[in-house]
């Protein structure tokens, strides 16, 4: 994968994110000027006041068409020049892939998890932060480029969890923390249509995205955790949404909970 300055890494994702514009229909402009050039070749034909008129009415065109092409040339460079060169879907997932490698070394240093304890391969729940951009690449997956990261170590006593939100274009985490959940103190898990509202553009047109939801731990003290994740049975089917085990997650919690309340009877459910 070639390699980019932080700039031109920051600038990629951006238009990634950016729609490219159409190309202006020069065959319909074309046609346009080539009718006006031949109505003032008529018109020079024509030694009369027709000719004349003629003549007048194709500069006049001319001019105004030539004008008008000039205008949508000039629009169209300049929204190209903003919206290219995009990052690569395959530049997306390789930055993504390292994300998800620094934010498991930040979560391990934050939870003092040693790479020998059991727990050390945590479930993962990823979706799109609250302030992220949304866009699907050419392979129709769609992509965005703030991570909202919960990664949750499940130990035999809690939940360790480390939560973040990571910028795909500066390669940075923007803002994290940790929380420890004990099994006994968990009073519910619950998973929601999310409260934020995200958008694609397929085209011009500004379209809602569907089926993102929210998955929630609760406890007895009122502490919370939560983080959003793509539903799969719920998406526009002109796309795919991204990679996901958030099922296997929440089916990993339940169990352990389960597991838990059956061996210390602690566990109290909402």
């Amino acid at each position: 994968m070639t390699t980019y300055s932080r700039k031109e890494r920051k600038e990629r994702v951006l238009k990634y994110f950016m729609a490219t514009p159409s190309k202006p229909k020069n065959v319909f402009w074309g046609i346009i000027l080539v009718g006006l050039v031949v109505l003032i070749i008529k018109g020079y034909l024509q030694d009369d006041a027709t000719g004349i008129a003629f003549i007048i009415v194709g500069l006049l065109g001319l001019y105004a068409a030539l004008k008008k092409f000039i205008t949508i040339t000039r629009k169209y460079w300049f929204e190209f020049k903003r919206s290219e060169p995009k990052a690569t879907d395959k530049e997306m997932d390789g930055w993504l892939s390292d994300c998800y490698r620094i934010v498991l070394e930040e979560a391990k240093r934050r939870l003092g998890i040693d790479e020998e304890d059991i727990s050390a391969d945590p479930f993962w729940i990823d979706g799109p932060g609250a302030a992220s951009s949304i866009a699907p690449g050419r392979d129709l997956v769609l992509r965005f480029n703030q991570h909202n990261i919960l990664l949750l170590f499940l130990t035999d006593h809690n939940i360790a969890t480390y939560k973040c939100i990571f910028d795909l274009g500066l390669g940075e985490i923007l803002s994290d923390s940790t929380q420890e959940f004990p099994y006994r103190d968990i009073t519910n898990l619950e998973t929601k249509t999310a409260a934020d509202t995200f958008y694609y553009y397929k085209g011009a047109e500004k379209t809602m995205v569907r089926g993102i939801q929210t998955l929630s731990l609760h406890t007895s003290g009122g502490n919370l955790t939560s983080a959003n994740f793509f539903f799969r049975r719920d998406i526009d089917e002109d796309y795919k949404v991204p990679p996901s085990n958030a099922d296997l997650t929440i089916k990993a919690i339940r169990q352990k909970l389960m597991e838990y309340k059956n061996r210390y009877g602690h566990h109290r459910t909402a």
